[in-house]
């Protein structure tokens, strides 16, 4: 896993084709000037992610409302350090998971211990990213969040249709199959 360099930034990749219409919100929470640089240099290379807000410090009183941490709408990421302090990074996702649980949590650390990965998805954290983030392994998490996002934005349109003959040969397989071509082009 190579850090992103900014000749990395401007090379694009096949997957960086995908749309998820307008770019991802994406806040940070207590991130390293490196990790904060890297998240710029991705944000300006790739139109995927808008860079809301840096949070310098955990917030880990319950009666603080992530909606005034991070103003409205919620962000689609919010992005959190466990290197700086593990058990305040793990109460503030607890805090942003429960409030809005439509927010994608990214943890992120230097440290790829299990036991650790554990600790941060119980928290609420759905990714888990290694220091110093590749370009690959940023782009995957957002692919995978912008996903989800499309999924929840496209509303289930299905219809369920049953045939049934009453006798073999009747031509009720004939009858389905050219409805379901039917159905399937318009």
């Amino acid at each position: 896993m190579n850090p992103m360099s900014i000749r990395d930034s401007l090379n694009g990749s096949p997957r960086e084709n995908f749309s998820t219409g307008d770019p991802l919100s994406v806040v940070g929470v207590c991130l390293d000037e490196e990790t904060w640089t890297v998240l710029k240099l991705f944000s300006e290379s790739a139109p995927l992610i808008r860079l809301r807000s840096h949070l310098s410090e955990y917030r880990t009183q319950e009666t603080d409302s992530p909606a005034e941490w991070f103003g409205t709408p919620a962000p689609e990421i919010c992005i959190i350090d466990f290197d700086r302090d593990r058990k305040k990074a793990a109460i503030t996702a607890e805090i942003i998971h429960s409030a809005s649980p439509e927010t994608a949590l990214f943890a992120i650390s230097s440290d790829p211990q299990p036991g650790l990965i554990i600790e941060a998805m119980r928290s609420g954290c759905s990714e888990y990213l290694l220091k110093p983030i590749g370009r690959e392994q940023l782009l995957n998490a957002v692919a995978r969040v912008g996903g989800r996002r499309r999924e929840r934005l496209q509303p289930n349109k299905a219809q369920v249709l049953a045939f049934m003959g009453a006798k073999g040969g009747c031509g009720v397989t004939s009858l389905v199959t050219q409805l379901g071509a039917l159905l399937a082009s318009s």
